[in-house]
C-alpha cells in the first residue's frame, strides 16, 4: 500500500517534468525545420531565437490538456511562419544584390535605383513569387534609367541654348537657361526630343525675333553712321546758298541736321535693307536739304 502511494507521488512529480522535456524536444525539432542558412550550430541565430519563442508561445496557448500531436502541430506551424519570413527576406535580398545597374548611372542615381527597388518590392506581400519581385525590380531600374536619359536630354538641349546665346549678356543667357529648365522640368520622363525642342523653340521665339531685329538695327546703324556729321558738314559746304560764320558754325549746323535726319535714315534702311551705300548717301543729302532750313531759320531768329 505504501509503495503504491510512493510510486503515485513520484509519477505525479515526474509527469510534468516528462511533459516539459517532450515539449522541449518538439520545439527543438520544429526549430530545426528552419532553412539551413537561418541556423547556426554554435550560437543560435536571431531566427532560431525568434522561432523558439514563437513556438513556445503557440504551445502555451494550447493549455496543459493539449495532446503531443497538437503541441507538435502548433510548434511546427509557428516555426514554419518564421521560416517563410526568412525565405522571403533572403530571396528579396538576393534579388536586390543581383540588380544589374547600368554603368552610365551616377552614384547618386544608382542609390536612387536601389531605393526604388526596395520600395517597389515592399509593396508586394510576403510570398510573392520571385518572378514578380524581379519584374518589380527591373521596372524600378527601367524608370531610373529613363529618368537618367531624360536628364541627359534636358542637359543637351539646355547646353545648345547656352551656346546659341553665348554672345548675349550673361545675365540674359542665365535667365533663358533657367526659364527653359523650368519648362523642361514640367515634361514627363520619356518625352521625345523633338517635342522638347519644339516647346523650347516656341518659348524662345520672341527672344530670337527680338535679337534678329536688334542685330538688323545694329547693322543698319553701322551703315548709316559711316556718313555721320562729317558727311552733312561736307554737304553743307557744297551749298553756296548757305552762309556760315566759320567752321564751328557749319559743324554745329551739321550736327543739328544729322541728329534730325539720322533716325529717318535708320527707319528707311530698316524698311529697305537692300539700299546701297550710294543710295543712302543720296538720301542723306536729300533729307539734309529738306531739313537744313529749319535750323538756319532758328539761328537767324
Amino acid at each position: 500500500m505504501v509503495e503504491r502511494l510512493v510510486d503515485a507521488a513520484v509519477q505525479g512529480v515526474l509527469r510534468p517534468w516528462r511533459r516539459r522535456k517532450a515539449i522541449d524536444k518538439i520545439v527543438a525539432d520544429a526549430v530545426d525545420r528552419l532553412p539551413y542558412t537561418a541556423k547556426s550550430y554554435y550560437k543560435p541565430t536571431e531566427w532560431q531565437t525568434t522561432a523558439t519563442q514563437l513556438a513556445r508561445q503557440a504551445v502555451r496557448q494550447l493549455g496543459d490538456d493539449a495532446t503531443m500531436p497538437e503541441v507538435q502541430a502548433a510548434a511546427v506551424e509557428a516555426v514554419d511562419k518564421i521560416g517563410a519570413v526568412f525565405t522571403d527576406a533572403k530571396m528579396r535580398d538576393e534579388i536586390m544584390r543581383w540588380a544589374s545597374l547600368p554603368w552610365s548611372l551616377t552614384d547618386g542615381e544608382k542609390e536612387s535605383a536601389r531605393q526604388a527597388i526596395r520600395e517597389a518590392m515592399a509593396k508586394l506581400p510576403m510570398g510573392t513569387p520571385r518572378s514578380q519581385l524581379e519584374a518589380a525590380r527591373d521596372h524600378a531600374i527601367q524608370m531610373t534609367v529613363a529618368g537618367h536619359e531624360h536628364r541627359k536630354l534636358c542637359a543637351k538641349i539646355i547646353n545648345s541654348i547656352v551656346n546659341e546665346f553665348s554672345r548675349e549678356d550673361p545675365k540674359v543667357s542665365r535667365q533663358l537657361q533657367e526659364a527653359m529648365s523650368q519648362v523642361l522640368a514640367q515634361l514627363p520622363v520619356g518625352a521625345a526630343e523633338q517635342v522638347m525642342v519644339k516647346i523650347c523653340d516656341e518659348g524662345l521665339r520672341p527672344v530670337r525675333d527680338a535679337i534678329i531685329q536688334r542685330d538688323k538695327k545694329s547693322a543698319v546703324e553701322v551703315r548709316v553712321n559711316r556718313l555721320g556729321v562729317s558727311a552733312v558738314f561736307d554737304y553743307l559746304g557744297t551749298r553756296h546758298d548757305i552762309e556760315c560764320s566759320g567752321f564751328d558754325d557749319q559743324w554745329s549746323t551739321a550736327r543739328k541736321v544729322w541728329d534730325k535726319i539720322q533716325p529717318i535714315l535708320l527707319q528707311e534702311l530698316l524698311e529697305a535693307p537692300s539700299m546701297t551705300d550710294q543710295k543712302i548717301a543720296s538720301r542723306m543729302e536729300a533729307l539734309a536739304n529738306e531739313h537744313v532750313d529749319e535750323f538756319l531759320e532758328a539761328q537767324a531768329q
